[in-house]
């Protein structure tokens, strides 16, 4: 067990027993390839979902740029007058 058994049978061997523990092997590898399946979806999407935000992030940057570049200075310097 130490070096990385799951399980083992003594001798002899009960067919009962060793029907069993495959069956419950094949269930574990089963839900293994299910849980490997359903990360890939996962990542994927979440993948996805980064590169929208990205996108959302970058409109609302030039969305700042425009709305800042509309509005006026609010300090001005005429000669030697400051106007605020």
């Amino acid at each position: 067990m130490d070096s990385g058994a799951d399980d083992f049978l003594t001798k002899p061997v009960n067919a009962p027993k060793m029907r069993v523990r495959i069956t419950a092997g094949e269930r574990i590898l089963s839900m293994q390839s299910e849980l490997q399946h359903q990360n890939a979806l996962i990542q994927d999407t979440l993948d996805e979902l980064k590169g929208l935000y990205a996108a959302i992030n970058s409109d609302l940057i030039e969305a700042q740029k425009l709305q800042q570049s509309l509005i006026r200075e609010h300090e001005r310097q005429i000669g030697l007058f400051h106007i605020t």
